[in-house]
């Protein structure tokens, strides 16, 4: 009974002294929030979230995520630079529709909300920080010019 009694406490002792080790990786773990302003019309906003060393929006995104309403949500990111696109899906085609100049037919929007007059801008312009834990962004949808819209419908 002492020989069972030990070993329970030597079990006990191993794992508590790795313990630490699930603690720091569950720590270090981080979520993204991201809250959208400027949806005026129904549509699902599609979002891809790109890691700093992405060559300028070129590959593939770290993470995609879609929603018909409220905020999205990004899981288990480990921590460190990243930028954000996404778009709201107001024909419900899944993608983004782009007039024949490239110009955005639908509602477009970037990680620090950087004007759109002259283009996407680089991604290195559009990075922020995620730490670990909880983290949180705002994006606003920017809808197309006026002209851009109504070539869509043509």
């Amino acid at each position: 009974m002492n020989t069972q009694l030990n070993c329970l406490v030597k079990s006990a002792g191993i794992i508590g002294q790795f313990g630490w080790l699930f603690a720091i990786f569950s720590a270090s773990a981080a979520s993204l929030e991201v809250r959208i302003n400027g949806i005026a019309a129904p549509g699902t906003v599609h979002a891809a979230l790109h890691a700093e060393a992405d060559a300028d929006w070129q590959g593939q995104p770290l993470a995609l995520a879609r929603s018909d309403d409220g905020p999205l949500l990004f899981e288990d990111l480990p921590p460190g630079r990243y930028a954000l696109q996404l778009f709201q899906d107001i024909n419900g085609n899944g993608q983004l529709d782009l007039s024949k100049r490239g110009i955005p037919r639908e509602p477009v929007g970037l990680s620090g909300n950087p004007p759109l007059r002259q283009g996407r801008p680089a991604l290195a312009e559009c990075l922020f920080e995620v730490h670990p834990g909880s983290n949180r962004i705002d994006i606003r949808l920017v809808k197309p010019p006026r002209h851009a819209a109504r070539a869509a419908n043509r």
